[in-house]
């Protein structure tokens, strides 16, 4: 009997720390890593973490909302590049991720917002684009770590579900925690 009692005892000493380990280690919590580049994100509620179209866009993370019957109508991810050299910076990689939008979008328009991350990055950039084929319009916040960069991405081919999720973009962006990686 006594053995039951501590066995209850230690269970409910346990069971707050417990359930603190599997909220913050759900699957909702997605891990993005590297050499130089270590991240984790949060699929927004209401949305799904689709790992077999992350794989078919060779991407490390791929988010749509559980309800889509087209999973590239609207959608989210992150990704990230290790720096090839580290005096790149932001405005170098940016420019250069301009220049290929450019080139493959003619009629691309875009806006530059304030930052989105705060430290400890070194910089973070928030774009807004339009005029992309399809009538997609998609925002993308670019990051800069010491030893990296980092992408989150939305897409819409309207308007109406641009403006609709902008407000789960916001959060995916809030979501977004460096964890410092390993050289």
């Amino acid at each position: 009997m006594k053995q039951v009692i501590l066995v209850a005892v230690v269970m409910c000493v346990l069971y707050p720390f417990a359930v603190g380990y599997c909220r913050e280690n759900s699957p909702a919590l997605e891990f993005i890593y590297g050499n130089g580049h270590a991240f984790t994100v949060r699929t927004p509620e209401g949305w799904v973490s689709d790992s077999p179209s992350a794989r078919a866009f060779d991407l490390p993370s791929f988010f749509c909302p559980a309800h889509a019957s087209t999973k590239t109508e609207t959608y989210l991810y992150a990704q990230a590049w290790d720096k090839a050299d580290r005096s790149q910076t932001i405005q170098d990689f940016i420019e250069s991720d301009l220049n290929d939008f450019k080139n493959q979008q003619h009629s691309l328009a875009f806006t530059r917002k304030k930052p989105a991350i705060k430290p400890p990055c070194i910089a973070s950039w928030h774009y807004t684009f339009s005029g992309i084929d399809g009538g997609y319009r998609e925002d993308i916040v670019y990051v800069e770590t010491k030893h990296s960069f980092a992408v989150l991405v939305y897409s819409s081919n309207s308007k109406a579900n641009y403006d609709r999720y902008m407000p789960v973009f916001d959060g995916f962006v809030r979501s977004f925690h460096f964890r410092d990686a390993q050289e």
